[in-house]
């Protein structure tokens, strides 16, 4: 539960720690047309560190 509330914070910072993304990439979903896509943890960095999103994330986990 800590990492998970860390990456956000992380994600906030735009930081990323790549140790914490499978080596062969992240399938991640988007709002722009596709489903889902595999992203290279290169593409993951890039796309966290360089986005000009500045929301202020607040992690949220419910257990059902």
């Amino acid at each position: 539960m800590a990492l998970i509330k860390q990456q956000w914070v992380d994600f906030s910072n735009k930081t990323v720690d790549m140790s914490t993304f499978h080596p062969d990439g992240t399938w991640q979903a988007t709002s722009q047309g596709g489903l889902w896509a595999l992203q290279s943890p290169k593409e993951v960095k890039s796309q966290i560190e360089g986005s000009p999103n500045t929301f202020n994330f607040r992690p949220h986990h419910i257990e059902v």
